[in-house]
């Protein structure tokens, strides 16, 4: 059994006029097949400006940008793999509607494919939106084919995967990841990370950073932080997140403190120092039952916060459902606005 595809989203920004020609112009410096869906691949990006120009929708983001890669253990041919890629964007509902070029690279150690999704329907001449929970789904459903059509199995993601960058940072970040560069962000990241995880109060965190050589700066009107190393660099929470998919600003640090003070209670009801070198016959009853009713509460609470996120859930997929059924019911009249102009 191979590995299974990895699925990422550039966020490029991408709002300039000839951004999506040179885009087109570095995909085409190195290929092995490439294939259009209701454009030309070979000029792509001039066909998803003439789709914008007749929605009279020519400004912001041009293109979204996708890549999908395999491992060289997969054992997939170069057109199974570009095959891998059309029937991504076939199957995301997401997609329909949108011109896109696939384009299957082998400059690299392992065969991938670039996705390349004009920012406007062609029917609607909508913008394209995908949120954080629908491409997880559309990764699911890439796994699921994957195995089905190819017998690939999915592995596992690893934690702090880079989710989602610009195309500079991604860069960086791909050579750091193999070797071949230092990435300051990358390595600002798991400092903090780790430094985090090791904390259970504030201060802590910050005598933590401060051994790694990173200050935080808290602002008291605004939830971001602001990291900076010993050379004054800079980096926000809200560029982390947007990186790496990790939330380090205010509010998600506080909540990671206390969830690793109330994991240091449950493992020590009487103090980590002390229960350390505690025999167990030590330990009085009341205390061992203390701990349990800890426990219980914890499960509780769990439960509780669960079932609140299913609701929230449900009722997100109904108000989307509702839309859907808005968008598809107005799309023939649009279309037909769109023809007129």
């Amino acid at each position: 059994m191979g590995k299974i595809a990895i699925l990422k989203a550039i966020n490029s920004k991408s709002t300039g006029k000839g951004s999506s020609k040179g885009l087109e112009d570095y995909l085409n410096k190195e290929k092995v097949l490439k294939t259009g869906i209701d454009c030309d691949c070979d000029n792509w990006s001039s066909d998803f400006r003439l789709t914008k120009a007749v929605f009279d929708n020519l400004e912001g983001r041009q293109y979204k940008h996708f890549t999908q890669a395999f491992e060289k253990e997969s054992g997939l041919s170069e057109e199974q793999i570009h095959k891998a890629g059309i029937d991504l964007v076939k199957m995301c509902k997401q997609f329909e509607g949108f011109q896109a070029v696939i384009i299957t690279h082998n400059d690299k150690e392992h065969l991938h494919n670039h996705i390349v999704i004009n920012s406007v329907n062609s029917e609607t001449g909508k913008k394209f939106r995908m949120s954080n929970s629908e491409l997880k789904t559309l990764k699911k459903n890439m796994d699921k084919y994957l195995k089905q059509e190819f017998g690939l199995e999915p592995t596992k993601e690893k934690e702090g995967i880079v989710k989602t960058q610009n195309t500079k940072t991604y860069q960086a970040i791909k050579r750091s990841l193999e070797g071949n560069y230092k990435s300051f962000t990358l390595n600002l990241a798991k400092d903090i990370k780790k430094s985090l995880d090791e904390s259970t109060t504030q201060e802590e965190l910050k005598v933590n950073l401060e051994k790694k050589d990173i200050k935080m700066d808290i602002s008291e009107s605004h939830n971001t932080i602001m990291f900076v190393d010993k050379n004054k660099k800079k980096v926000s929470s809200k560029k982390l997140k947007e990186i790496f998919g990790v939330n380090f600003d205010k509010e998600s640090i506080e909540k990671q403190i206390e969830y690793n003070l109330k994991i240091k209670e449950m493992i020590n009801p009487r103090g980590f120092n002390e229960i350390k070198n505690a025999k167990p016959m030590e330990l009085e009853l009341d205390k061992f039952e203390s701990y349990q009713d800890r426990l219980k509460r914890l499960e509780k609470e769990r439960g509780k916060k669960y079932e609140l996120e299913k609701q929230e859930k449900d009722k997100l997929k109904e108000e989307k459902e509702a839309t859907k059924i808005r968008v598809i019911q107005r799309a023939p009249r649009e279309r037909e606005r769109g023809m007129e102009r």
